[in-house]
């Protein structure tokens, strides 16, 4: 369950790189770079620690040393306390360029409460000190005023829209999931089918497209595309009756304003948290380089009629009406 939950943090926390800039003839200057997002919804908390390196040519991959950097004390303080970051390792799902375990900092006792302030100081084996500070975005003046609450299947304006209370300065990434019970499974573990905005045709293949982090404070979510994602749940079985549909769920999450200027200054998006910190040189790190930001959530429901569940031969769950 520990390994279940670090390798998910891992994933949501942040990919970053750290290559020099490709000047064979530029001066080399090393960088310590602190990478960290820190989640409201959750005590275990993830932070890395890398420096930069110099190869010879002009390909960065010719670099076989990792560049991760290993016991610095790391703390944060938070509500008037700090806390202390351990060091530790997983496997490395691709060993093509490393050898080595992936090495990263947590800590597992931290949950914090959106509106507060956050500080964290990485201090180095070779003394350099690594500073900065987050605000975790504040949620409870975040209302869904106007959005769609009922998916049917008369729906005449053929797609569910989303709205919420917009911030200053901040982005939002909104994930609609379906939940659901697979009776076949025997678990009684809710379920989640994510749905896309839509599908898109991309050299004759329709692929699924996602909400990605921007600042735009509403979604709009084609009814096809929800309809797919129901049929996609059972898949080839034909006993449409062993699922049990619940309801639907967005999760937002609410980017604090370092997350947020950073995927503003980046203007393209690679994923929905995939972060490279070389392009551009985006830092918010006194004494380095990297990123220190924080995001919250807020969850909004919505209810399909019992009608538009029993049109897929589902069984309509406690919260379908």
């Amino acid at each position: 369950m520990k390994l279940k939950i670090l390798l998910l943090g891992l994933i949501l926390i942040l990919v970053y790189s750290c290559e020099e800039d490709l000047n064979p003839n530029a001066e080399f200057l090393e960088r310590n770079v602190l990478t960290c997002v820190v989640r409201s919804d959750t005590n275990y908390q993830v932070l890395t620690l890398t420096r930069s390196y110099q190869v010879e040519g002009l390909d960065p991959n010719e670099n076989k040393i990792d560049p991760a950097i290993k016991n610095a004390d790391v703390k944060m303080w938070y509500n008037n306390k700090a806390f202390q970051f351990k060091d530790s390792s997983v496997a490395r799902i691709n060993n093509e360029r490393y050898n080595t375990p992936v090495s990263f900092y947590y800590n597992n006792e931290m949950k914090p409460t959106p509106g507060k302030d956050i500080e964290v100081e990485a201090l180095l084996p070779n003394g350099l000190l690594l500073r900065s500070v987050t605000t975790v975005p504040k949620t409870n003046s975040l209302y869904f005023t106007g959005s769609n609450r009922i998916i049917s299947l008369d729906n005449k304006f053929g797609h569910i829209e989303i709205t919420w209370t917009k911030f200053t300065n901040l982005y939002y990434h909104p994930v609609l999931s379906i939940k659901y019970y697979d009776n076949n499974l025997g678990d009684n573990q809710i379920k989640v089918k994510v749905v896309p905005i839509k599908y898109i045709t991309s050299q004759g293949v329709e692929k699924p497209f996602y909400p990605i982090p921007s600042e735009q404070n509403t979604v709009t979510f084609d009814q096809t595309a929800c309809d797919r994602a129901m049929r996609e749940i059972s898949g080839d079985n034909p006993v449409k009756s062993d699922y049990s549909i619940l309801d639907a769920e967005l999760k937002l999450m609410v980017f604090d304003e370092n997350l947020s200027a950073y995927y503003s200054s980046v203007g393209t998006f690679l994923d929905g948290f995939t972060i490279k910190v070389d392009q551009p040189d985006f830092t918010n790190i006194n004494g380095g380089f990297g990123i220190f930001g924080s995001y919250s959530i807020k969850y909004y429901k919505l209810n399909f009629t019992e009608e538009y569940v029993q049109s897929f031969g589902y069984v309509a769950g406690i919260t379908g009406f």
